[in-house]
């Protein structure tokens, strides 16, 4: 038996070979034909065994797969899922911009709270962690840790009806809470595309950020002036631009946003701390001087009085 050639038909295999293996058999039964025929031209489907002969590469860039459980349409340089017109390169940078993109919305997502009954965006700046939608027509309150809606009891301060183990009224560093947040939904973000674009260079997912950004950072929580007992409430993200880092912005840019926030608070306080200024008068208006009649005793002479004060035109000559 070891030294026989022979075959077996397709019949044959059949009555003793499940579907799945015959087919993974004729599957290379044709690769080894095509092996041995040494076609020229011969190009397979980077995602299935179709082959089919095809032009030289600068022809014709694109495989066509014609597998009907197939039917991918592939670049023949990279071998992955056609892109053209971009080039091989410029389409790996693209897929790995847009992965990032996947990452810093995750960032983001995990910074900036939404109100759960009018879905406003909004982040907090320091005080505690009830928070009061600053939208005027809503107003509605929720927790800062789950979003859900409460009043004091919600929280674990004793004081106003809380419980011990309830989510803390306040915390003693609201900016680390924001960046331990960030930090787990970058590893999460990262993970999945990962998982689901395995193909994307790990390079083109860095974040670039300076020394500069770390030092400001830094420099920003050492002269933080807002502590404990320091209500804010909370600030629409989008009520006014603040420059190149208007919200929602990418995560590296949270040390500038709170920078210029502050920034932005600190000439408020100045302004309303101005002198008030009367508002100009009404331009455009003449002042009404009514003609005096004089106070003559006769009703008769004041009338005439108050006649000859009056122009009249002259004689006129007829024709």
């Amino acid at each position: 038996m070891d030294q026989c050639d022979a075959g077996f038909s397709q019949a044959e295999r059949s009555k003793f070979l499940d579907d799945k293996l015959t087919k993974a058999l004729d599957q290379i039964e044709a690769a080894a034909v095509l092996l041995l025929a040494n076609l020229e031209g011969l190009v397979h489907c980077p995602f299935c065994n179709y082959a089919a002969q095809y032009p030289p590469v600068e022809e014709d860039r694109e495989f066509r797969c014609a597998n009907p459980e197939c039917g991918i349409v592939s670049c023949r340089l990279c071998h992955k899922e056609t892109h053209i017109p971009q080039t091989c390169d410029e389409s790996a940078r693209e897929k790995g911009y847009s992965a990032r993109r996947e990452i810093e919305e995750a960032m983001s997502a995990a910074l900036i709270r939404k109100c759960n009954k009018c879905r406003t965006p909004f982040v907090k700046e320091a005080g505690c962690n009830k928070m009061t939608c600053p939208q005027q027509v809503c107003r509605n309150v929720q927790c800062y840790i789950c979003s859900k809606n409460c009043d004091y009891t919600h929280f674990n301060d004793q004081h106003r009806g809380g419980q011990e183990g309830n989510c803390p009224l306040y915390d003693k560093n609201v900016e680390s809470r924001h960046e331990l947040e960030v930090k787990n939904a970058e590893g999460a973000a990262r993970e999945a595309v990962s998982l689901k674009r395995p193909d994307v260079d790990p390079s083109l997912l860095k974040f670039d950020m300076s020394s500069r950004v770390f030092e400001d950072d830094e420099r920003r929580k050492q002269a933080s002036h807002y502590g404990r007992g320091y209500h804010r409430g909370a600030r629409r993200i989008e009520e006014e631009p603040l420059g190149e880092i208007a919200l929602p912005a990418m995560p590296h840019n949270l040390a500038q946003y709170h920078e210029q926030l502050h920034q932005r608070e600190r000439f408020r306080h100045w302004q309303r701390l101005q002198p008030q200024v009367a508002p100009p008068a009404v331009p455009g208006i003449a002042p009404f001087n009514p003609i005096m009649i004089p106070d003559d005793p006769a009703p008769a002479g004041r009338v005439a009085n108050w006649l000859g004060n009056i122009p009249f035109p002259g004689p006129r000559e007829l024709d």
